[in-house]
């Protein structure tokens, strides 16, 4: 998103919408968890990692990326800190891309 930002301000074409999908609002909530690639990726990890307590259906419901980041890495969750971390790079590697 921060290529495209910087492609805009030199005046450079940008239809806003999610460069994965092509079908919502490019946003930082829909690029993280409510894009349905995104969330393809999410569940192809839970599957790997056999995270069976991570409910990614009521993500899209999410009200802000901070309730979403706060959840996923909250003092309740078992492995707190290795869910942070995994949330963390997912996140980053979904930006990148």
């Amino acid at each position: 998103m921060q290529a495209r930002n910087q492609n805009n301000k030199r005046g450079w074409d940008n239809c806003g919408l999610c460069p994965l999908c092509k079908r919502e609002q490019e946003s930082v909530a829909h690029l993280f968890y409510k894009c349905r690639y995104t969330l393809r990726l999410w569940e192809m990890l839970k599957v790997w990692l056999r995270l069976d307590t991570m409910d990614i259906t009521t993500w899209p419901g999410e009200r802000s990326i901070k309730d979403w980041w706060t959840r996923m890495s909250s003092a309740t969750r078992v492995h707190r800190k290795a869910m942070a971390s995994l949330t963390m790079l997912v996140s980053w590697t979904i930006w990148n891309e």
